[in-house]
C-alpha cells in the first residue's frame, strides 16, 4: 500500500510496515510518508531490507517511528536482497537460507498476533541515528530509452533531471 494521505488503523488490525535501508538510514521520503500513518495501539511488525551493507539504524528508526504513530510493533527484522543500485552485491540473495529465517520470523509474527505477544528482543543501533549520506550513483538510461520523461515525474527522491535525464 503506497499512501500519499493520512491513514489511520484500529486496535483490530495489523500492519506490516517494510522499508527499505540505504546508507544505514530508511530514505527520508519514506519517512515523512510513514509519518501520515497512525495506529490505535495497532499490532505492527517492522521489516527492512539491505543489499548486504549494513543495517545500521534503519530498524530502530523504523520502530521508533511506529512507536510514535502509536502502533504497538510486537516484531522486528531485517532482510537481505541483491542490491538495488550496485549490481555485483548480494547477488542470489535472498537464497534458500534467508527465506528459511524469513518463514521462521513470520511464523514467530503469527504466534504473537494470536497469543497477544510483545517485541521482546533489543533492536540494533543508535540514537541519534547516523546522518543521512549522498548516495555515490548516478542514474542513467540505456538505448531502449525513449525520452519520455515519466521516470522524471515518478522518481520520489527527485533523482533525475528533468532537463537531462541522462546525467
Amino acid at each position: 500500500m503506497y499512501f500519499n494521505d493520512a491513514k489511520e488503523f484500529g486496535a483490530a488490525d495489523v500492519v506490516i510496515v517494510g522499508m527499505p535501508v540505504f546508507a544505514g538510514r530508511i530514505p527520508k521520503t519514506a519517512s515523512t510518508r510513514l509519518s501520515k500513518i497512525t495506529g490505535d495501539n495497532t499490532k505492527a511488525i517492522a521489516v527492512v531490507n539491505y543489499g548486504n551493507a549494513h543495517v545500521t539504524d534503519a530498524l530502530l528508526e523504523l520502530v521508533d517511528l511506529l512507536k510514535e504513530n502509536k502502533f504497538d510493533v510486537i516484531a522486528a527484522a531485517s532482510t537481505i536482497s541483491h542490491h538495488s543500485i550496485f549490481d555485483g552485491v548480494a547477488v542470489g540473495r535472498p537464497d534458500e537460507s534467508d527465506v528459511e529465517k524469513i518463514n521462521e520470523f513470520a511464523q514467530k509474527a503469527i504466534e504473537k498476533i494470536e497469543n497477544g505477544g510483545s517485541l521482546e528482543a533489543e533492536i540494533p543501533g543508535n540514537r541519534p541515528y547516523v546522518d543521512y549520506k549522498k548516495l555515490p550513483f548516478v542514474v542513467s538510461c540505456d538505448e531502449k530509452c525513449v525520452f519520455c520523461l515519466e521516470c522524471v515525474g515518478v522518481c520520489p527522491e527527485k533523482a533525475i533531471p528533468d532537463d537531462d535525464p541522462l546525467m
